[in-house]
């Protein structure tokens, strides 16, 4: 008899510190679970979306970006000096720090596990910083005006904002490509209007196999 599969416990963010990057000139954190300085947790943390509202200039695309600058897992990310804080001079300990809650141990202890990004060194060791990386979704204010942009027939279009923005890093099930990358290649083969022509046949087909290929892996990636 199988034994059953032992789930695998949310992976939760408990706290985020952002010195000398972006808009953040001193040391900043924003703690998303009670949790002592060590990173361990001192309440049961809650797993759900994250809210950040506030005036102008208060750092909420600058969070925003922090946390995508330092998941990105491409060839061409950013380097951490790139974004440094430019109004004075650079901090020393200039870093972002991410403290993760990853469930309990076997013996109920809290297992906390912290990566950190600084101008010599990305921390990728989390086992599951790629998939993190691929599958960060991020809405700010101009995302939102546009998904409520309600257009002829009263229709609310998302369709965009899902593959343009939320799920455009996320691998397809059925090859190494993201949404994002056969998006783009749909949109530009489509741009050319290729034809039954000699000339064009073989982007029509190749255009055609991508659209099945998009629509097959979201059905299967929604849900």
């Amino acid at each position: 008899m199988s034994q059953p599969k032992k789930e695998t416990p949310p992976l939760k963010i408990a706290s985020v510190q952002i010195t000398g990057y972006r808009g953040f000139p001193v040391p900043i954190t924003l703690s998303l679970a009670p949790h002592d300085s060590q990173g361990r947790l001192t309440q049961p943390h809650k797993a759900g979306n994250l809210l950040l509202y506030g005036e102008n200039g208060s750092g909420k695309s600058s969070f925003g970006k922090a946390l995508r600058d330092f998941l990105n897992y491409k060839k061409d990310a950013p380097a951490f000096d790139d974004y440094q804080y430019r109004y004075e001079a650079p901090r020393i300990d200039r870093s972002i720090k991410i403290t993760f809650d990853d469930g309990k141990t076997d013996s109920g202890e809290e297992k906390t596990r912290r990566l950190e990004w600084n101008p010599t060194d990305r921390d990728k060791s989390h086992p599951l910083f790629m998939d993190m990386a691929r599958s960060i979704g991020w809405l700010d204010y101009r995302e939102i005006w546009r998904a409520t942009d309600v257009r002829w027939g009263d229709h609310v279009d998302v369709f965009e904002q899902l593959v343009e923005t939320i799920i455009a890093g996320c691998p397809l099930k059925t090859s190494s490509k993201t949404f994002g990358d056969i998006w783009k290649n749909i949109n530009e083969t489509a741009e050319n209007k290729p034809t039954k022509a000699a000339s064009t046949i073989n982007d029509l087909n190749q255009l055609k196999l991508d659209i099945n290929s998009f629509n097959n892996n979201l059905q299967v990636f929604l849900p």
